[in-house]
């Protein structure tokens, strides 16, 4: 919570992978996610092929997940 904006960049392949955010956080997912397993609860998926938080536009910290990998797992816990 400590830093305005976060980018983060990840490079997966048969993988599992958690990340934890703060609620109060803005979060926006982006990124090639072929036979990836999800569990983003929270987040709305957009047409153009990426996931969002409701209050992503409004929050005064804001998170970037860039995410690629295949027949993996990954999930965004909010704490």
């Amino acid at each position: 919570e400590k830093s305005k904006s976060t980018y983060i960049n990840v490079e997966m392949g048969a993988a599992s992978l958690k990340i934890e955010i703060p609620k109060s956080a803005g979060c926006k997912i982006t990124g090639d996610l072929v036979l990836v397993a999800k569990n983003i609860t929270g987040f709305n998926y957009y047409e153009d092929g990426y996931y969002e938080t409701d209050n992503y536009n409004s929050a005064e910290q804001k998170i970037v997940i860039d995410i690629s990998g295949g027949v993996s797992a990954f999930e965004v816990d909010r704490y």
